[in-house]
């Protein structure tokens, strides 16, 4: 549900995009700031404040659950 909610208000190729990159930086254990950085890079500064933890959730999750 989550992940469809973020589709729709990030759009598919944003949400793909930052989910992506931020499943690569969790399995490499990529820096925090390095990680923010690239992400508000990504999303824009309000992107980032808004849908950066959902997405982040939703990586955290499937790691768990693949």
């Amino acid at each position: 549900k989550l992940r469809e909610e973020l589709i729709a208000k990030m759009g598919a190729e944003t949400f793909q995009t930052s989910y992506d990159y931020l499943s690569k930086a969790r399995a490499n254990g990529t820096d925090q700031k390095i990680v923010k950085k690239e992400l508000e890079a990504l999303l824009g500064r309000e992107g980032y404040k808004q849908f950066g933890f959902d997405v982040d959730q939703l990586v955290f999750a499937s790691s768990r659950h693949p």
